[in-house]
């Protein structure tokens, strides 16, 4: 046999180191790819068990099972099983900073709902002094029409709504008094 096809025949039987070094490159290369697309698979069914929708778990489902037999074939190990807990442990992290998140959204909305509701009590609290206020007034005009002495004396009701007066005195009640006509008075 000649001394060239003996070369050629030896190369192919037993590779090189260089044959060697391209041979493990495009191995790495395919196990890289197929992990990728394990991951994103393992992923993509993590977001499809959390957001509930059947349809995209179950095509999800199937792209895992054909990334992780991919997977399988070129690195003729069991990875499927890992990828998919490490996605579902990433989801579920995710999913805890939401919940978090959202409960401190929560929190702040029924703090706002509290102030609300107390403006609105304070504004009927308000405005049932003020209905007090004109009797009570009507009441101090009758008793100094008859010569009576007020009996009304240190009264002091406090108001709640931030602008205006902030209570009822009897100051207050002698003014509203002092400003009710005879008339007024008779109509009540």
């Amino acid at each position: 046999m000649p001394a060239a096809i003996t070369s050629q025949i030896h190369v192919i039987q037993s590779p090189n180191d260089s044959d060697r070094r391209h041979y493990r490159q495009i191995k790495r290369a395919e196990v890289e790819k197929a992990q990728y697309a394990e991951k994103q698979a393992a992923a993509s069914y993590a977001v499809a068990l959390s957001d509930g929708d059947d349809a995209d778990e179950q095509r999800a489902e199937n792209a895992l099972r054909l990334a992780s037999e991919a997977l399988a074939m070129v690195t003729r190990g069991k990875r499927g099983l890992a990828a998919t807990a490490q996605a579902l442990k990433n989801e579920v992290e995710k999913l805890d900073v939401e919940i978090a998140e959202i409960r401190e959204v929560l929190k702040d909305l029924r703090q706002r709902q509290l102030r609300v509701a107390r403006i609105m009590c304070a504004d009927r609290m308000d405005k049932a002094a003020q209905e007090f206020a004109t009797v009570a007034a009507h009441l101090e005009a009758t008793e100094k029409a008859l010569g009576w002495t007020t009996s009304l004396s240190e009264l002091y009701v406090p108001l709640q709504t931030p602008h205006g007066a902030s209570c009822i005195s009897e100051k207050t009640i002698r003014d509203k008094a002092y400003a009710l006509s005879m008339e007024q008075l008779l109509a009540a």
